[in-house]
């Protein structure tokens, strides 16, 4: 198993401020944003932010959720982010990414408020990375969206 460096960035923002991190994730970014009531996926920036969610895409991912009138959030990317300090520890993840097969949208047990993926079909798979804290499995971080 190979390793690279990581980062984790532990960030308290304000609505406005989610998009703006969007930048660091790399272009083709997809999202899902959750409160009690729903669950949605999508392409691109979300239009209702909600009460927790994240942004993924090839360089990282951004991870909130509503604390307040504020944002708390998690920013893990492959690459430092100047003017910020990361997470204590030593992190690292995977070279290689991991492929899952998200579950099927027809399947009779599943009824999510979305007809499908943001790729357009109801099954698919989410590539993802695995970033280690000195060593021990902390995350689990989507990076794409398949077919």
């Amino acid at each position: 198993m190979s390793e690279k460096p990581c980062y984790v960035y532990a960030l308290l923002l304000q609505r406005e401020d989610l998009a703006n991190w969007a930048q660091e994730l790399g272009s083709d970014i997809a999202h899902w944003v959750a409160d009690p009531s729903q669950f949605s996926m999508g392409k691109g920036l979300p239009e209702d932010w909600k009460e927790r969610g994240a942004l993924f895409a090839e360089k990282g991912e951004l991870r909130w959720w509503r604390d307040g009138d504020a944002y708390r959030a998690l920013l893990l990317t492959d690459h430092e982010v100047p003017g910020l300090h990361p997470l204590p520890g030593s992190w690292s993840r995977e070279e290689r990414s991991i492929r899952f097969f998200l579950q099927p949208l027809d399947a009779p047990h599943v009824r999510p408020n979305f007809e499908s993926y943001p790729h357009g079909g109801e099954r698919g798979q989410l590539e993802a990375v695995i970033f280690r804290c000195d060593g021990v499995a902390m995350f689990v971080s989507p990076r794409r969206l398949l077919p």
